[in-house]
């Protein structure tokens, strides 16, 4: 049976939220983890756990790189120039001067074989793996190991003149001489991921969320407002705006330094995020299992996202699984609620109606797509006078 009502609101909603969200760039490679991006010009490289993948035409076609590189299991890609580097998990570093098409295998340190993170600042690259971080000022030929001994290094970024690691036990910072520990406010969580920009540096953790230091890291404090799942696998920065990607809830925005962060997932179809890249006016997300998505950051703007998520949410979270959308609804006083899921052509696939005394036993809402046909469907919450509408792609 068709229906107006749910359509007329859910086209309201999203003509007054301008944000259009996140679009397909590229196949799944295979349902492996994108635990990487880089880009120089036209060529994208993805790191994944079956190796090297690369573009030369912005992303729309995609092959997978050989060359020499004889471990599928790549954690961290990095371009410098005409390097492009590749650090893999049981086999060291590679890096190639001609878009992956050779590569060489360069000895980066005794304990320098599971490689973490790479990065990389002009004919600067800082390598971080279990053994602690190797260096070398001259694009590769030649390395030093810097420490911090035996300690596993997860993340890495140059600051200021500064080399910052993170690790499995805090977060240690080399100033060309030595390192020292900066912990001043940080949980002991293992640091997953680093960024930095506007003069603050950003640190994603396992199980603690997101933290943040206006003082070249020598105190931290947490900014979590509006973050529900602290497990942090990627930040990325552009000016005023940070994107936080999850392990499972997708990506979180923040245009205020963190403090208030949005859940912008309309059209991520996977919400395992293990890298975010800006690319010029472009933002890259990529995924466990759903390949590599787009956006673009102008759509990233107050005016275009506060309508929706940020003066009152009836959607906690959702989650988009193989034949199934898993919602979290946030806390209701009283009222009625409605549910409601409908195609691009206005016809209902679901209506249920649950009154405030049944709402404590329905906070979880499960749908199962089993038997949807692939494609945009609009899912509708409602309450009393207030309405939230999402775009959701089934496939």
């Amino acid at each position: 049976m068709k229906t107006i009502g749910s359509v007329l609101i859910c086209l309201f909603l999203i003509s007054a939220n301008l944000y259009s969200g996140w679009n397909k760039l590229c196949p799944n490679f295979n349902e492996q983890k994108v635990r990487s991006i880089a880009v120089n010009g036209s060529s994208y490289f993805a790191a994944t756990s079956n190796g090297v993948h690369f573009s030369s035409n912005n992303g729309v076609n995609w092959q997978k790189l050989g060359g020499g590189i004889y471990n599928n299991d790549i954690r961290a890609v990095a371009v410098s120039g005409n390097y492009v580097y590749a650090g893999t998990y049981g086999a060291g570093l590679y890096y190639s001067t001609n878009n992956g098409q050779s590569w060489v295998n360069p000895d980066i340190g005794q304990v320098a074989f599971d490689v973490t993170s790479i990065a990389v600042l002009g004919n600067k690259v800082a390598v971080g793996h279990y053994g602690g971080v190797s260096l070398s000022d001259d694009s590769g030929l030649t390395w030093e190991e810097i420490g911090p001994s035996f300690t596993s290094v997860y993340s890495l970024i140059f600051y200021n003149n500064t080399i910052i690691a993170g690790t499995y036990k805090g977060l240690y910072i080399y100033s060309g001489s030595e390192w020292k520990e900066s912990n001043n406010g940080l949980p002991n969580n293992k640091i997953i991921t680093l960024a930095a920009g506007n003069n603050i540096i950003w640190a994603g953790t396992e199980g603690a969320g997101i933290y943040k230091s206006t003082d070249n890291g020598n105190s931290w404090s947490a900014a979590n407002n509006g973050i529900n799942y602290m497990t942090i696998n990627s930040i990325t920065v552009d000016g005023d705006k940070v994107f936080a990607g999850t392990k499972t809830n997708g990506i979180y925005f923040s245009n205020d330094a963190g403090a208030i962060w949005k859940s912008v997932n309309e059209g991520l179809t996977n919400l395992s995020v293990y890298s975010l890249y800006i690319n010029g006016t472009d933002i890259l997300a990529g995924t466990e299992t759903g390949g590599i998505f787009k956006a673009n950051l102008s759509d990233f703007e107050p005016s275009s996202i506060n309508d929706k998520v940020s003066e009152y949410k009836l959607i906690e979270s959702y989650h988009l699984y193989k034949d199934e959308i898993s919602i979290e609804l946030n806390n209701i006083d009283n009222g009625e609620i409605k549910i409601g899921l409908c195609n691009v052509l206005g016809f209902d696939i679901l209506n249920e109606f649950y009154k405030n005394k049944d709402y404590q036993f329905q906070k979880n809402v499960n749908i199962n797509t089993s038997g949807y046909p692939n494609g945009v469907y609009f899912l509708l919450i409602q309450v009393n006078e207030k309405s939230e509408c999402i775009k959701l792609m089934v496939e």
